[in-house]
């Protein structure tokens, strides 16, 4: 399922793209604001950087081990914001 999952990512992440490059030849215009793809797109990233924010956050949550909090809660910050 997990291996599912993230080719679906990889998937959605492609057509996105390449349609988003439909509107304009230049390299990096497929995640502009300007139209539909790009929109999606970049909402489609932020989601992701929700979801590993979620389940890192549970993850911390169950672990036992407290010298690894501090662990989950960078992997959790720098994740998002990339």
């Amino acid at each position: 399922a997990g291996s599912l999952f993230s080719i679906m990512i990889i998937a959605l992440h492609v057509v996105l793209t390449q349609w988003g490059r439909t509107y304009n030849e230049e390299f990096e215009s497929y995640h502009d604001f300007e139209h539909l793809p790009g929109r999606l797109l970049m909402g489609f990233r932020i989601l992701c950087g929700l979801l590993l924010v979620i389940c890192t956050v549970q993850t911390r949550n169950k672990c036992k081990l407290q010298h690894l909090h501090k662990f989950y809660v960078k992997v959790a910050i720098v994740g998002f914001a990339w």
